[in-house]
């Protein structure tokens, strides 16, 4: 009978522990937010302009993914408003990079975490057909808003140019509107 009481104790304690491991992965910041969390001032702007500017790129490759891959309007909409605005993002943050901070994006790499999370996303997403493809590209899109929104809200408070807390402030309002209409399309997906 001891042994039996053992045995369920070490399954409940296992059982959750693996349910705090979730919830933690859940309510953790993205790397790149982690990144730029502590630093202030110039540092933080630069930090901040460099990996917008990686976190919009990664962003553009999964959007040229959906084409020929979706029939689904609202993802079609959003990748071509997308695409061209973030593109004159890019170009905008790494002038103000250069000309402000006299540095380039990558002189702050992108961190391995984001990258290899990137990877398995895309590597997902190539395999995903029809109803399948579209409810993981919205839930891992609605995701990549997330960290946007997240870095941007802290680039609201902390950039040293009135330019970038602009910008910031276009980015959180632009995706949070996009990240709910992903949801729907997340949730509404068989």
């Amino acid at each position: 009978m001891k042994s039996i009481a053992l045995i369920l104790l070490l399954f409940a304690s296992s059982f959750l522990s693996a349910l705090a491991a979730e919830k933690s992965k859940e309510t953790a910041k993205p790397p790149m937010v982690e990144m730029i969390a502590d630093k202030t001032g110039d540092e933080f702007e630069a930090v901040f302009l460099a990996l917008m500017v990686q976190h919009h790129q990664d962003g553009a490759k999964m959007w040229k993914m959906t084409q020929g891959k979706t029939e689904n309007q609202t993802i079609r909409e959003l990748r071509d408003k997308t695409i061209p605005k973030e593109a004159d993002e890019i170009k905008e943050m790494e002038g103000w990079l250069k000309q402000w901070h006299h540095k380039s994006p990558s002189d702050y790499p992108e961190p391995t975490e984001t990258k290899q999370m990137m990877q398995r996303q895309m590597d997902s997403l190539q395999k995903a057909k029809g109803d399948e493809f579209d409810k993981m590209f919205a839930r891992d899109m609605a995701k990549h808003h997330k960290s946007a929104i997240e870095m941007s809200n802290l680039a609201e408070k902390k950039a040293t140019h009135e330019e970038v807390k602009k910008l910031a402030s276009q980015i959180v309002e632009s995706q949070t509107k996009d990240r709910d209409r992903l949801l729907m399309v997340a949730k509404a997906a068989k």
